[in-house]
Order: structure tokens, then sequence, then C-alpha cells
């Protein structure tokens, strides 16, 4: 457990029965706003089994049966960069979160802690941005749950 990694994620599998929360980001999951999303407990709860299934089995394996009792989230869509009021600077992120027991989406903003030139974006795979954001370090400063679309 931390209180900060300067990163976005909630968890994170690092090996064989270990997994690594951020506290401060997990704490945003009990925002008023996020009432029907995952909650810290749930986040919480699932890093646990997960890092407990990945003794006996590979990491994709884990964290499938760990989403079988405890939900999970998928990786984020949608991304949407928030700019300096230059436009020169990425400051943020807001992107989606598909929870994985299909109840809905968390929104998930961030701020980064060292703004992203907007000039070195261009070009770059998403890959290559992806590594920028996380050497950027960041926040995350809210969570919104979204109910899934009736049909």
């Amino acid at each position: 457990m931390s209180g900060n990694t300067g990163q976005s994620e909630f968890g994170t599998h690092d090996s064989k029965g270990v997994n690594s929360v951020d506290l401060g980001n997990l704490s945003k999951l009990d925002a008023a706003g996020n009432a029907g999303g995952l909650n810290s407990g749930d986040a919480l709860a699932h890093e646990a089994m997960d890092a407990y299934y990945s003794l006996s089995m590979g990491e994709a394996a884990a964290d499938q049966a760990a989403a079988g009792l405890y939900p999970g989230l998928y990786g984020p869509t949608g991304n949407q960069n928030s700019l300096n009021p230059f436009g020169t600077a990425v400051v943020g992120s807001t992107f989606n979160q598909a929870i994985s027991n299909g109840s809905g989406t968390e929104r998930v903003t961030i701020q980064y802690i060292t703004p992203i030139p907007a000039i070195d974006l261009f070009g770059k795979s998403a890959a290559a941005r992806s590594d920028m954001a996380h050497d950027a370090g960041c926040r995350v400063t809210g969570v919104t749950f979204v109910q899934p679309k009736q049909q």
C-alpha cells in the first residue's frame, strides 16, 4: 500500500503474489459522484485476490479469477487530454474504464504532476504517448460512475 505512487492506477500487479494499491487514488472511488460504481473496498479486495491467485496462475488469469469475486476495471479508453490555457501543454486527461461485471463505467480524471509539452505528443505512437504520461507522473483527481446505456 502506498499513499501516493505518482501514477493513475488504483492497483497494479507487481509480481507473483504481490500487488500494489494507491490509497490516495482509491479514496476517489468513495466520492459522492461515484455512487453506484466501484468503491475502495471492492478495489482493494480485487487486488488482494489478484495477488493471491497469481501465485498459482498467470497474470491475466489471476485478474479474471479475482474479477469473479470482486469486480475490477478494464484498461482505459476514450482518452481526452486537458490543455493549459495557452494550449501548449497537456496538464491532465479524462478516460473511461469499464467495470468488469458490466455494471457501468468509471470516468477517471487525472492531473499530470509534470505537464507534457503538447508538441511532444504529435506523431507519437500510443505506446510512446503512454510512456511519456507515465514519466510525467499523475494523480487521480476525480472518478464518476456512468451507468450503462439502456438498450
